[in-house]
């Protein structure tokens, strides 16, 4: 028994360790010389990523998780739930380091950066702000064995290999070769490469004619043999303004080829200054210079850029990692409960990729997404479609008909969810990357709290920050008292939930009387009825966005609103509770003190909002008085009803409600009803 226990220790420990690599297609050229080279100690695989999916594939299978470069396909891996348990490695090349690809990348859950050139790293450093110590060095290298070395000597036919683009210094690349041909137009310009830009490919046609050097410069396109090519070279010249090593360069070296390198940022760093030139008269110097040495230019490649050197490298820094994986996976054994986001569409093209990648952004990783769209028209439903294909945790409702309202969309939010906190929230808003982290953090530590939610950043729909919504808690009877006395809410809905409180109490987002205008102030009232408890934070944490689509804009809507929370109120809470001026404990006739309170309630709503003091100032200017007039009708409406049902009942307080009566009848017969 002993035996084969231990038979079993030592076969796990001989497996190798799962390493995957994840590249775009045709952008593996580096892949094949480090795989083949680590194939001997790790079990390799490599995966030309098409749709996003399949790097979930790909970590769920190893161990250690390679992305190739840093673009998209590591910012999508660095927030799976899988890279708290993975090893990851990202290689930076000089090209991404330029655009916006490493701003997406949650890079506290990057093990090891590998940068290729020290200048590189120091600029992405200073951008990011990364923690140097879990970044490294390690230059691409050079198999010699590839390319046939043998010595040379100075002559007239000059390479330029690579793409011919503005980082490549293409003005500069003809105006050297024009140097040189005037000192000899014996000189030849060989360009293995293709153009990236058709302005370059007109201004290289006129050029070269008004330069009359038709005869001495040959486009040969791409090249699959760059050895074959190089054979009958003297020079490889090098334009660029940047880059990180220029492989070109160095394969020309290993086969004796002479470099003429432009002093682009780092060069120096990388090659020895006796190739490298500032100026264009400093060039031809180079070419004209008959100090040619072959053995000189492959020795320096031997001893600066050898693969089997870099190797070494890259497997002492996978070994010293791979003796952290049970480290890690310690680390993360820590809850992490999954958590599902809702975000209701409707004709949200404009806003709807904040929104959504605000949370593919979050620094909680284990999330799933529910996008509901509301039978858009304007191109937003596609990409809702687009998200689903790309993102194994996004999952989309698509809706036949539009709803009229987020009501409908927050039920299915509520109905699908699978987390055990979930979060709705409208396509135009977004939040900030820890939002998730720290209401997550909140709920765990207070078990009591169904709710949590926080302040508010306004901004426009540039993203430009308008103004702030600072929140505080009130208990129960204090928020039924304010959407009394003022018609909104003062607890945001569109933050994070406990999903067992909707499980224990068999509830769900309700529509009351057709109104899906304030549905969120509402269902805070309907919420409290179920004795709902809940929490804050301090910190600003969603972005709120006002625009001129916003749906609070229609006053018509606001009023109706406004009316529907008022008698829900009244329908479903103790009359001490919204009312609590009144000493009920005096009054004689409850039921009768109750109906004409509410009946004057109703005629203060009433005037009110006629002489607009209850409507936003950011809406008066939007409205004249008859369409105001029309919409109250509402609470006239109402006030008689409450009035009507006094005189019924009781004589007591009659005067008080026959003037009500004859106050709300003479504005209903003055204005028309709708």
């Amino acid at each position: 028994m002993a035996n084969d226990m231990e038979f079993t220790i030592i076969q796990k420990e001989k497996r190798k360790k799962k390493i995957v690599f994840f590249v775009k297609q045709g952008m593996d050229s580096f892949l094949e010389d480090i795989m083949k080279g680590l194939s001997d100690i790790y079990e390799t695989k490599k995966i030309i990523v098409t749709e996003f999916k399949q790097i979930d594939e790909g970590m769920e299978w190893s161990e250690i998780t390679w992305f190739e470069w840093c673009d998209e396909l590591v910012a999508y891996g660095s927030k799976l739930e899988l890279a708290k348990r993975r090893l990851i490695i990202c290689r930076l090349h000089s090209y991404e380091a330029f655009t916006n690809y490493p701003n997406d990348v949650i890079w506290d859950r990057v093990n090891m950066t590998i940068f290729i050139a020290e200048h590189i790293r120091n600029f992405v450093i200073e951008k990011l702000q990364l923690d140097k110590s879990k970044t490294i060095i390690i230059p691409n290298g050079i198999d010699i064995n590839r390319y046939i070395f043998r010595e040379r000597k100075p002559g007239f036919r000059i390479a330029y290999v690579g793409y011919i683009n503005y980082k490549k210094g293409p003005m500069m690349l003809l105006h050297t070769f024009k140097a040189i041909f005037d000192k000899n137009p014996q000189y030849q310009l060989f360009i293995a490469g293709q153009f990236q830009d058709d302005r370059d490919i007109l201004y290289f046609k006129q050029m070269i004619n008004e330069f009359g050097m038709e005869k001495n410069v040959f486009f040969e396109g791409w090249q699959d043999n760059l050895d074959v090519w190089l054979e009958d070279k003297n020079y490889i010249l090098c334009t660029s303004v940047l880059e990180s090593q220029n492989m070109s360069v160095m394969q020309s070296m290993a086969k004796g080829i002479k470099p003429v390198i432009h002093n682009f940022v780092g060069a120096k760093a990388i090659y020895s200054s006796k190739y490298v030139w500032n100026t264009i008269e400093e060039a031809v110097r180079i070419f004209e210079d008959n100090n040619y040495c072959s053995i000189e230019y492959l020795q320096f490649i031997k001893d600066n850029y050898s693969s089997e050197g870099k190797m070494n490298s890259l497997k002492d820094l996978l070994l010293s990692m791979s003796n952290n994986i049970k480290d890690i996976d310690k680390d993360n054994l820590k809850r992490m409960p999954l958590v599902t986001i809702g975000i209701t569409n409707y004709n949200g093209k404009r806003y709807i990729k904040k929104c959504v990648e605000s949370f593919l952004n979050q620094t909680y990783s284990n999330i799933e997404l529910l996008l509901i769209d509301d039978n858009s028209t304007d191109g937003s439903k596609e990409m809702i479609q687009e998200y689903e294909i790309n993102y194994s945790n996004i999952k989309a409702i698509y809706h036949e008909t539009n709803s009229g309202g987020a009501s409908k969309g927050v039920q299915e939010v509520i109905e699908n969810a699978k987390g055990e906190y979930f979060q709705w929230i409208a396509c135009d808003d977004y939040v900030q990357r820890n939002e998730v982290e720290i209401f997550v953090k909140y709920l765990e530590e207070n078990t009591d709290k169904d709710y949590v939610y926080c302040n508010f950043n306004i901004v426009d729909e540039y993203d430009a920050l308008t103004g702030k919504w600072n929140y505080t808690i009130l208990n129960n009877e204090a928020v039924i008292q304010h959407v009394f006395n003022t018609g909104s809410g003062i607890i945001p809905m569109n933050c994070l939930y406990r999903k067992s409180f909707f499980d224990k109490n068999r509830v769900n987002w309700v529509i009351y009387k057709e109104n899906d205008f304030s549905a969120d102030t509402l269902n805070t009232l309907h919420f409290i009825k179920y004795k709902w408890n809940y929490g804050m934070v301090e910190e600003s944490l969603i972005n709120y966005r006002i625009h001129s689509e916003n749906a609070s804009h229609n006053i018509e809507k606001r009023i109706k609103a406004s009316a529907a929370l008022y008698d829900y109120i009244i329908q479903n809470f103790n009359e001490e509770v919204y009312l609590p001026q009144v000493d009920w404990k005096t009054v004689s006739n409850r039921e009768q003190k109750k109906l004409l309170c509410i009946a004057q309630f109703y005629y203060i709503q009433l005037q009110n909002h006629l002489n607009m003091s209850a409507i936003p100032d950011y809406l008066k200017f939007n409205i004249a008085k008859d369409q105001i007039d029309k919409f109250c009708t509402i609470f006239a409406k109402e006030g008689l009803t409450y009035t009507n049902k006094g005189l019924l009942k009781f004589d007591i307080y009659r005067n008080e409600f026959e003037n009500m009566k004859i106050l709300f009848e003479k504005f209903l017969k003055e204005i028309p009803i709708i």
